[in-house]
């Protein structure tokens, strides 16, 4: 009961600060947690969101992958990295943390990001490294129909009503790169 009461408070906090139309129709709620690899203490904080910007398989990948797929991989546990260390509140200590984030509560409108674009990062013995950005070209599979995010919310998250989202639009990059299309 604990992270419900969590998050309905940081909900309605938000809310008390930002109620609109389009906070009640687009905004859902993120559960991000941080968690010691030394004393396995964690964090636990609760963010809304207007869309969810979904990353792609790097560019290795092939074939297709379906939108589902997509939120899974948004959702998949992280280790972050040392640049990015987690001063854990229990133990005092700097560390490469891990990372979850969980759907915890659904819009009624969803609006939807893919991160086509990659930084790549190359190096050339003698040089300077070379950084640039990489379009992926891995195809998503976006059901016209029926996409139900359910099964992908966080098992003890209060979304009770299934809500089914039906394809609206889209907009797509045409062109071999970030400089083109």
């Amino acid at each position: 009961q604990e992270p419900e009461r969590i998050a309905a408070e940081a909900w309605q906090e938000h809310l008390r600060r930002n109620r609109s139309v389009v906070v009640d129709l687009f905004q859902g709620q993120l559960r991000s947690q941080l968690r010691c690899p030394e004393c396995n203490a964690a964090s636990v904080t609760f963010d809304p969101f207007l869309h969810l910007s979904l990353p792609l398989p790097s560019a290795a990948c092939q074939g297709e992958i379906t939108l589902a797929d997509a939120v899974s991989l948004f959702c998949k546990e992280e280790a972050l990295d040392v640049d990015n260390g987690w001063t854990c509140h229990q133990c005092r200590q700097r560390v490469p943390a891990q990372k979850k984030l969980d759907l915890w509560k659904l819009p009624q409108l969803l609006v939807v990001h893919l991160k086509r674009f990659e930084w790549v990062q190359e190096y050339i013995p003698g040089d300077v490294p070379l950084f640039y950005v990489r379009k992926l070209d891995c195809s998503v599979s976006l059901p016209q129909e029926g996409l139900d995010l359910g099964a992908l919310c966080a098992a003890e998250a209060p979304q009770k009503e299934p809500l089914i989202y039906d394809l609206v639009a889209t907009v797509d990059h045409h062109g071999a790169s970030a400089e083109v299309g």
